[in-house]
């Protein structure tokens, strides 16, 4: 069955928050009651890509709760403020006059816009001791950060968290290549069929592409992210003593990135297959 056939089944609903937010909200198919949302899947998209990605998840997980005969959870995706079918954030909207064109908002206003959605379409209550509404976040990319900010501020609430490919705060994405520039440099370290040129290549293509500070089309700025989240480890989400929400972090298949990264650079799959043999 195709997946919009599936969530429409489902009474998927569509909503827009603010006139701006666009979000889609899949109810629980558990008996309504007044914890019917107690539980609730919210889907945190990756840089520049739509919510609609998320749409044959959804229907999987609903035909597989249905196979096996059992209540299908609420889930919850949207657009954040600059991608998709959402419009711009507020600081885009009314820049400040000195702001900077691309950089106007972070991933700290992007936790407090995913706050914001929640209370107003899941009716969170105010309070994060409150127990009426858990969450288990489903991040990709660079929402994985975004979900981590959220978290920090939501503890009580947070049932669990699922990091999909999660974008790395503390490195700018150059410097975890060796810099065959460098006094230090050993070039006798090298690979097989890996030399000083194709490590400046891929070091320049990351530049333009991967960098913190390049911009991109949803004008979310990604320069104080090592600041926002300078450590993988920290924050704890949890209190000393206290239960903590479940976390699961799933990495891309190493083949699959090598060969999905040919773009970028033809040597950068001999690295990557280097790397992942030393990590086994």
């Amino acid at each position: 069955m195709d997946p919009a056939e599936v969530l429409a089944q489902a009474g998927f609903q569509h909503g827009r928050l603010h006139g701006r937010i666009d979000y889609n909200l899949v109810p629980s198919s558990a008996k309504q009651s007044s914890n019917s949302l107690r539980q609730v899947l919210v889907f945190v998209n990756g840089l520049m890509l739509p919510q609609d990605g998320w749409f044959p998840v959804m229907a999987d997980l609903i035909q597989k709760c249905q196979a096996a005969q059992l209540p299908s959870p609420a889930m919850l995706s949207y657009d954040r403020a600059g991608q998709g079918s959402s419009g711009l954030h507020p600081k885009d909207e009314n820049p400040e006059p000195d702001s900077e064109p691309g950089y106007r908002h972070d991933c700290q206003d992007s936790a407090a816009e995913l706050e914001d959605l929640i209370y107003h379409v899941l009716q969170h209550p105010s309070s994060t001791e409150s127990e009426n509404l858990k969450v288990i976040l489903v991040c990709n990319s660079i929402g994985c950060p975004i979900g981590r900010l959220y978290a920090q501020q939501h503890r009580q609430s947070i049932l669990g968290l699922i990091f999909l490919d999660s974008n790395i705060t503390n490195t700018d994405f150059v410097s975890i290549w060796p810099d065959p520039d460098s006094p230090s440099f050993d070039a006798s370290s090298l690979p097989q069929g890996i030399d000083m040129d194709g490590l400046r290549l891929t070091r320049m293509k990351f530049s333009k592409v991967f960098h913190p500070s390049v911009s991109n089309p949803e004008g979310l700025n990604r320069r104080n992210l090592s600041k926002l989240l300078p450590l993988g480890d920290e924050p704890t989400l949890y209190e000393s003593g206290k239960k903590g929400p479940f976390v699961t972090v799933v990495g891309h298949d190493p083949q699959a990135f090598a060969d999905q990264s040919q773009a970028v650079s033809p040597q950068y799959r001999m690295v990557l297959e280097k790397e992942t043999i030393k990590r086994r």
